[in-house]
């Protein structure tokens, strides 16, 4: 006797049911429920069912482990950006939480970086007198900006 799983193949079956499960999870949270991916794939047929916006929300922290780290993931936009393969019309754009700390700048270097920005106003800094002096260890800078730096924004000095 033939059933569901011969007629169609077991993982295709699983892959319709897995989205079936998605969409009734989608209805729920349209109704003031709420649903928790256990999975990058369940995150993933979300998102494709364009449910993300349903389910996620910018600056909600999804996880994952890279060998024994954890990594953390910002949601920073949902249907923001264009998915790179023509067949997909939804995206979720993440990234990696803590990524501009870990930036290496080089060259023109970060003076200040905030992730509340800073307001406009006339500011003094001065470098540490251990850096180096033809860079302007020890020196005072003063500058004034006319219009507020955004959350992350960078003031940088140009050596040059």
């Amino acid at each position: 006797m033939s059933n569901v799983f011969n007629l169609i193949g077991e993982d295709v079956f699983a892959e319709k049911l897995d989205t079936q499960n998605i969409l009734l999870a989608g209805l729920l949270e349209a109704q003031g429920g709420s649903i928790k991916p256990t999975s990058w794939a369940q995150v993933q047929a979300i998102v494709r069912a364009g449910l993300a916006g349903k389910v996620f929300h910018i600056g909600d922290r999804l996880s994952c482990k890279k060998g024994e780290q954890v990594l953390e993931w910002d949601v920073i936009g949902i249907d923001h950006d264009t998915p790179a393969d023509s067949q997909y019309t939804h995206s979720m754009t993440l990234q990696l939480h803590g990524l501009l700390a870990a930036k290496a700048i080089d060259e023109s270097e970060a003076l200040y970086c905030s992730p509340t920005g800073l307001t406009a106003g006339t500011y003094h800094f001065t470098l540490p007198s251990g850096y180096e002096t033809s860079f302007g260890g020890g020196q005072t800078y003063q500058f004034t900006l006319t219009q507020d730096v955004p959350g992350f924004g960078c003031i940088m000095l140009n050596w040059h």
